[in-house]
């Protein structure tokens, strides 16, 4: 019980050294104060670790801030333009998504007519249809959007070796 004590008047030292304690806090302290030398030795320590922390000094080089000003800058430029290049590749995907199955609908009506101009079977037509053109169709336009990704420019962009 007498541990939970001593550790709950730590708190109160704490915040009473940064100005959040209450003027009650601040009367149990110096009652406590009276009787307890550990807890004394605590806001001696402590008031010691913040005076040596009011001599710490850094030297920073005058030009380091306009340094990070610009790097943040360019950075920051760097992805609003990534964002703005992203927008119209997914235009292109989409796009090329409606061509394919636009494509793939058309091809699949007029397969019936090119049947009957060439007298071929309807199962064997389709099935070269969907195998030649709509299933080849649909693989490219799904490896659209990572084309980018394998693209030179992408490379460059994530330095990596090309």
């Amino acid at each position: 019980m007498q541990a939970d004590r001593h550790q709950e008047i730590r708190h109160i030292i704490d915040r009473s050294l940064v100005g959040a304690a209450s003027p009650q806090e601040e009367q149990t302290l110096r009652e406590h104060f009276l009787t307890c030398a550990p807890c004394q030795e605590y806001l001696n320590a402590s008031h010691r670790a913040i005076a040596g922390l009011g001599g710490f000094s850094f030297e920073v080089n005058p030009d380091l801030h306009g340094k990070v000003l610009a790097a943040l800058t360019l950075r920051a430029q760097q992805l609003e333009t990534k964002r703005v290049e992203q927008r119209p590749m997914l235009w292109n995907y989409l796009a090329a998504l409606v061509l394919t199955v636009a494509g793939s609908f058309v091809a699949a009506q007029f397969s019936g007519l090119a049947g009957a101009v060439f007298h071929l079977q309807p199962a064997p037509l389709h099935f070269g249809l969907l195998a030649l053109w709509i299933v080849p169709s649909l693989c490219f336009c799904l490896l659209f959007p990572i084309l980018h990704r394998l693209s030179a420019g992408w490379m460059n962009e994530k330095g990596l070796p090309q």
